[in-house]
């Protein structure tokens, strides 16, 4: 059966722009017009019942609403723009009577020049669309103008045989008008009568040609127009059920409701609790596959490179002025949420002095409060061995060592209580190169009895009113990192909680650390929160984790590709939990971000970029007022999850190398830590404050992934090459001018950038040594840091500074009052 597929364009663009593997598209059509380029392999397609056998490097192009389906065979990769023809009619309205004969670029009537001409558009349409630099639309459609005007000079047109029309065209225009009207009035009565009377033909008439030419009653089509419509409404607004229906041209709820299970073979409530947990989800084709992406964009920069193209590249600053700050007035309050934990990879990490001298230098730089980590409880730690008489013995030596450096420090402790002592774990399923064990306990009492031991000893070591700033979170990732069932986790859960409480009430139960879309936590959250609240639980502190991945998926190789989030996807998952919080019975008191990263990959080269600077400013600024804490997993490469040693700059999860160099996500924090308690203004790419008599500027010129890596194409990501994976944008030039200082101030800049502080790109310029001796690490410990101006300034009426942000660029700046 065929079907009208409806298709949805990216905001600002009249065409759909695709780079894909396909297996078997079934029969269906659309008034766009469709242009298919094979990059690789062999694809069939079949258009009015003729077969076209396509191969590498041809050029297929599909007339508006020709019915016509794609067969793969064999390995296969195609671009496919899809445009809509009403883009043209206005300047071209004789496109709207023309069908053009195309029957691939291997047809002996077209010169090849032509196809040169044609794939060099599209590989230009893919690569503008990938970078989306502003004003990449204009571009766009500059070039959709070229391509079609080739086509028009070039590409043969319909001819008439025997002095009418081939059937399949004289019926199109029937069909096209039957398709428009139900468009411009699906959500009216609409009767196959009104369709019958407006074409002059009979009811009967008009019902058998839909049906023949369509492959669908009229009421099908109806039907699924409708539903089309319907679904985009659930996905996009919060209108209740019975207004989707009812607005969307269906005569009730239960008419809805039926059409719509029919389909999708569950209710419409059901289809938006779905994707409201979803809520990163995207439609997904049955027909699309995986395809190697670095072969596709080393085929179309092929096609650029044979031909002289399009290419506007801006040279133009983006200035914005940010004038009539009065910094005089009273601000919002500033929490520093973000300064308030730190975390590294477990506890037996911390007896390293390498590591205690790293987290030493950002406790009194950047102001840390907390530090959590796992393996507690782990073996390294010694902490349980069986005695003579069947019971446990606990023994607490590491574990006051690591306690009493974080004291040194002024740190307190946020234990996660992973992973499980080899002597109580029920299985041998570990995780991460030490092994860490994430079964459930064997025997749950001896667990109690484990837990009962620590928190006393802890008590009875620190003092009671010391252990109540402590946080003590039940386990880490259960919907992960736990190879038990749920329930058997909700009973460690409440075993755990009941322990601790039993010694002191005021005790802070932390958790559940859960992961964020992920792993499903939306639906795995729906039963901690129920749980909680038939239990009557303690819940205080909620805590859980967000990366930069909105999703993993497994390639048929077995090998993990991420789906990143988009540039919001922090703020849509911090909200998305903010809703389900207000679920608990008992107000949660505070909620921490407990791990937080731009990936949870391993060895990700973005990792020690400026990129990642950016990213944990930007999301740390769009996220305040919701959390407690926003740990970033980890502050240091020393790290020992992987099965091997990382060398340097090899994507390692840290703020610091494990040599002790830090990266400019560590500055990142460090600039955050430098704003005062008071908002004055902010905008998309700067925030004013004030501490005292002081002020504080941030600005930073955030650049995100384009669009060709967010969807999985990493060929342009190398050791090396780390920053073509993004979007094309412009420096920014801020003119900020403040009101309302007077006196003598000394201005501070900090500039991080790719030129001024950015380690990795400063290790570029060594020419990336693969080993590091300890000249080259203390080189790059002594000029990985921001670019440092000091002025002064005489201020009567106004203060005026102007801010040169390169992309990726980063500035802080410091206006202290002189006495």
């Amino acid at each position: 059966m065929s079907s009208y597929e409806m298709i949805r364009y990216k905001q600002g663009l009249n065409a759909n722009i695709l780079v894909h593997s396909i297996n078997k598209f079934k029969l269906h059509w659309h008034r766009e017009i469709e242009i298919l380029l094979v990059l690789k392999g062999r694809i069939t397609v079949s258009v009015n019942n003729k077969r076209y056998e396509l191969e590498e490097d041809d050029v297929f192009f599909i007339n508006s609403n020709e019915i016509h389906s794609t067969v793969a065979n064999g390995d296969n990769i195609m671009a496919a723009i899809q445009i809509n023809p009403a883009f043209y009619y206005k300047t071209f309205p004789e496109l709207q009577d023309m069908k053009f004969i195309f029957q691939g670029s291997n047809g002996k009537a077209i010169e090849e020049k032509v196809f040169e001409q044609i794939r060099a558009y599209m590989a230009q349409i893919v690569r503008e669309y990938n970078k989306s630099a502003e004003g990449y639309q204009l571009v766009i459609e500059g070039i959709l103008n070229n391509l079609m005007a080739t086509i028009i000079r070039n590409i043969p047109k319909y001819e008439e045989k025997g002095g009418k029309k081939d059937i399949v065209e004289k019926d199109l225009p029937r069909i096209k008008r039957i398709m428009e009207y139900v468009e411009d009035h699906y959500s009216e009565k609409i009767t196959l009568e009104h369709i019958a009377k407006s074409e002059f033909l009979s009811t009967f008439y008009i019902s058998h040609f839909f049906k023949e030419k369509v492959g669908l009653t009229f009421q099908e089509y109806l039907s699924f127009i409708r539903l089309h419509k319907a679904v985009a409404d659930l996905d996009e607004t919060d209108k209740l059920i019975s207004q989707v229906a009812i607005e969307n041209g269906f005569a009730s709820v239960k008419a809805f409701n039926k059409t719509f299970r029919d389909f999708y073979e569950i209710t419409p409530s059901e289809y938006r609790k779905i994707k409201k947990f979803d809520i990163t989800a995207q439609s997904d084709k049955m027909a699309y596959m995986e395809f190697d992406s670095i072969y596709a964009m080393n085929k179309l920069q092929e096609y650029e490179l044979k031909r002289e193209g399009i290419s506007v590249q801006s040279t133009l600053v983006k200035s914005k002025n940010i004038s009539s700050c009065d910094v005089s007035v009273k601000g919002e309050k500033l929490e520093h949420y973000w300064s308030k934990v730190m975390t590294v990879g477990r506890a037996f990490d911390c007896l390293r002095a390498d590591l205690q001298q790293q987290l030493k230098e950002a406790v009194n730089e950047i102001g840390f409060k907390y530090i959590r980590f796992h393996g507690i409880f782990s073996d390294e730690m010694r902490v349980i061995r069986p005695s003579s008489n069947g019971e446990y013995e606990f023994n607490w030596i590491y574990v006051d060592k690591v306690i009493n450096f974080f004291k040194h420090l002024n740190l307190k402790p946020f234990f996660d209580f992973t992973f499980m002592p080899k002597e109580l774990a029920s299985s041998q399923n570990t995780v991460f190169w030490y092994k860490g064990n994430i079964s459930k306990p064997k025997d749950l009492k001896a667990w109690t009895k484990l837990i009962d031991s620590f928190i006393s000893h802890c008590i009875n070591r620190y003092g009671i009113e010391e252990v109540r700033l402590w946080y003590f979170e039940i386990w880490n990732e259960p919907d992960y990192m736990w190879t038990g069932t749920q329930e058997e986790y909700f009973e460690l859960y409440r075993a755990t909680v009941e322990v601790i409480l039993s010694k002191d009430k005021k005790l802070r139960i932390a958790g559940p650390a859960i992961m964020h879309k992920m792993n499903f936590a939306g639906y795995w959250l729906q039963d901690f929160i129920e749980f909680i609240n038939n239990s009557k639980l303690r819940l205080d502190y909620f805590t859980y984790h967000i990366y930069g991945e909105k999703n993993m998926h497994q390639k048929t190789n077995g090998e993990i590709i991420p789906i990143l989030g988009g540039k919001n996807h922090v703020k849509e998952c911090v909200d998305f939990y903010q809703e389900q919080l207000r679920k608990f019975n008992n107000p949660i008191k505070e909620v921490h971000i407990t791990e937080f990263n731009l990936s949870a990959r391993h060895g990700n080269y973005l990792l020690d970029t400026m990129f990642a600077a950016c990213f944990i400013i930007y999301n740390a600024l769009r996220n305040k007022g919701k959390l407690s804490s926003l740990g970033f997993w980890n502050i240091s490469d020393i790290f020992e999850e992987d099965d091997y040693i990382q060398p340097v700059f090899s994507g390692g999860f840290g703020m610091i190398t494990a040599q002790g160099i830090k990266k400019p996500s560590y500055y990142a924090y460090y600039f955050l830590s430098c704003l005062g308690d008071e908002i004055l203004y902010e905008g998309e790419d700067y925030i004013i404050t004030r501490k005292g008599q002081d002020i504080q500027i941030l600005a930073f010129n955030y650049v995100f992934y384009d669009r060709a890596f967010q969807n999985g194409d990493n060929s342009l990501l190398n050791f090396k090459n780390r920053y073509e994976v993004f979007e094309e944008k412009a420096p920014i030039d801020l003119n900020i001018k403040l009101k309302g200082l007077k006196g003598r101030y000394l201005i501070t800049e900090q500039i991080l950038d790719r030129t001024s502080g950015s380690a990795f790109d400063i290790y570029g310029t060594m020419g990336y040594p693969e080993e590091l001796g300890p000249l080259e690490v203390e080189y790059l410990k002594a000029m990985s840091r921001p670019q440092i101006r000091v002025s002064t300034a005489e201020v009567k009426e106004e203060f005026v500074k102007d801010i040169h942000l390169k992309p990726h660029g980063i500035e802080l700046i410091t206006i202290r009052k002189q006495y």
